[in-house]
């Protein structure tokens, strides 16, 4: 029964391909290379047919704003028609691993792979499907042929890529043919770990060889670290995936364990092949200060003070000091995010970009030590006021920012980048006080409220004023007229004029003549005994007629007014104009 790989992620295929000498194309940052996406890193043909001619193509995907060049040629491995198999060396020639037979039947698969359009253009934002044509050798009955295909990216404008391009240092995707039972069981087993030191934080390496000529599936590897008392320190489950014929891997791990201390631990390693429960345990020495004893130490140096949350206002000028206690410095090396590659420290520069950059750093000495990853520094620049906005609670009047109750606040400060710190205001130009909850005003009375925040970088922001009032107590009035008697009625209008006289701490909006009412009709300034007068005015000025019901106890005029402040209090007075039964003396 055949077993065959299955698909892997991208991510998986990246950690096997580095870790065996097969480098997925957008990993590699050769010159002033561009990355561009694969349709596929491998190519797999099983049950294969000699002689028979079998299609495939290569997809290039440019995400990029330029074109991007690329050479492809074809590779070579060697392989047996029978019998076993035996790994050699690799050759700039042929970039795969060799595969030996210890007959002398060999083939060399890169005669019989075809690739049209060697020299290919990917535009800008688009792609390139490149057909692939590979002939299956005939005379092999089992085993696997392994080849492959060189990938280099070039740049036609310069001088030294007008000849014959150069493909030792070119990426490779793998050509293998499975003739017959081409995956065998595999000989699988875990090599002793080892430790990594670096500035950044120390690696544990798991190690796991696969010795057959198959790929093999690895399955629930996982991992744990005890003390030599038998306590576990740390543990881990990578999971599942695939390891190419004849590979060797160390799968990376933080340090978690203590690190001021030299000691001895166990690391116990399991996983499961082709159904089998595999086991290791072997021990590893933890010595960090013996690897520090021979590698630079490389400090950064900073213009700028940073905030107590770790965050600059202003731009940050950038240097490094390098130390080494026995060897001279050969140089420092750094690069910022969004680099793809890294440069060689020659003297301060600036960060000049708000948001958050990181700067990876590391020294060499003049033997060749330098720390195994690099450092980093975070930097986070700011240098953007906050912004508060204020919300108000209350009745409002009828002015902008005036009150007929009391009044609550409560203030919203933001901030795109560090965030607020804290939030202030003061009153009437009181002391500053620290914003926490909604802040009660009932006193009555004019307010001027100022407020600002800070962010976490130590910007403050300009302080904003808002004015409000609180006015809950009612306005005063107080009204008489010219005439208040009209003792002849001689069916005549009477001018009459109203005189108003007001009381409030703040002042009124507005007085308004509301009604005008006779205590002979159900109706309200009816234009049969009122002339001129304009309701809801401030009319003070109109006609009343002189005029009454002879059989009634005379008639009585009530005029009404309703005076109203800024804040809304309303308050209403009353005058009166009479027409007695008994007439007096002429209306004057």
């Amino acid at each position: 029964m055949k077993r065959k790989p299955g698909k892997i992620g991208l991510c998986l295929i990246s950690l096997l391909l580095l870790l065996t000498g097969i480098f997925p194309i957008s990993d590699v940052k050769a010159g002033s290379s561009i990355e561009v996406r694969l349709s596929k890193y491998n190519f797999r043909i099983y049950d294969v047919e000699p002689g028979k001619v079998y299609s495939d193509s290569l997809t290039f995907y440019n995400d990029n704003d330029v074109d991007v060049y690329y050479y492809i040629a074809a590779a070579n491995a060697w392989t047996a028609k029978n019998g076993g198999v035996a790994i050699t060396t690799t050759s700039h020639d042929d970039m795969f691993p060799l595969i030996s037979s210890i007959t002398d039947e060999r083939a060399a698969l890169r005669d019989y792979i075809e690739v049209t359009d060697e020299m290919i253009t990917v535009p800008a934002n688009g792609n390139v499907v490149v057909p692939v044509t590979i002939t299956a050798p005939e005379g092999f009955e089992r085993g696997r042929i392994m080849g492959g295909l060189k990938i280099k990216q070039y740049d036609p404008t310069e001088p030294e890529q007008t000849g014959p391009i150069n493909m030792e240092s070119a990426v490779g995707l793998p050509i293998s043919l499975f003739y017959g039972d081409g995956v065998e069981t595999p000989d699988f087993s875990f090599v002793p770990s080892y430790i990594n030191f670096t500035l950044s934080g120390d690696i544990l390496s798991v190690g796991l060889k696969n010795d057959s000529t198959s790929y093999t599936y690895v399955e629930n590897f996982r991992y744990r670290v005890e003390d030599m008392n038998g306590n576990e320190v740390f543990a881990g489950d990578p999971g599942s995936f695939y390891m190419t014929p004849y590979a060797l891997i160390y799968y990376p791990v933080w340090w978690k364990g203590p690190r001021d201390v030299i000691a001895d631990y166990k690391v116990f390693i399991e996983a499961t092949v082709n159904g089998q429960l595999i086991k290791d345990e072997h021990v590893v020495t933890y010595d960090h200060e013996k690897y520090y004893s021979k590698v630079p130490f490389t400090t950064p140096i900073l213009s700028s003070d940073v905030s107590d949350d770790g965050w600059y206002n202003e731009d940050v000028q950038v240097g490094f000091n390098a130390v080494d206690p026995n060897y001279e410095i050969f140089k420092t090396y750094y690069w910022l995010t969004g680099e793809s590659t890294y440069r060689t420290y020659k003297e301060p520069f600036t960060v000049n970009q708000e948001g958050i950059q990181t700067v990876r750093y590391k020294s060499a000495n003049v033997v060749g030590y330098s720390p195994n990853s690099w450092s980093s520094l975070q930097l986070k620049v700011d240098k953007t006021k906050p912004s508060t906005d204020i919300i108000l609670h209350g009745d409002s009047g009828n002015q902008n920012n005036w009150y007929n109750s009391d009044i609550t606040f409560n203030l919203n400060g933001t901030d795109a980048l560090s965030g607020v710190k804290s939030t202030q205001y003061r009153i009437n130009g009181g002391e500053w006080k620290d914003y926490s909850s909604d802040v009660l005003l009932s006193e009555e009375g004019e307010y001027a409220i100022d407020y600002r925040s800070k962010d976490k970088a130590n910007n403050i922001e300009d302080y904003k004023t808002s004015v409000v009032f609180i006015d809950k107590t009612a306005p005063m009035l107080e009204l008489s007229v010219d005439k208040d008697i009209l003792r002849v009625p001689n069916k005549k209008f009477e001018e009459i004029n109203v005189s108003t006289t007001t009381n409030d701490n703040f002042g009124v909006d507005y007085i308004n003549l509301l009604s005008i009412k006779s205590s002979e009709s159900e109706l309200l300034s009816d234009e049969s005994y009122v002339k001129d007068a304009l309701i809801n005015t401030e009319d003070k000025s109109f006609s009343l007629l002189a005029d009454r019901d002879p059989r009634g106890e005379g008639r009585l005029y009530t005029i009404t007014y309703e005076v109203e402040d800024f804040a809304g209090n309303k308050s209403r007075a009353e005058t009166y104009v009479r027409v007695p039964k008994h007439p007096g003396p002429k209306n004057h």
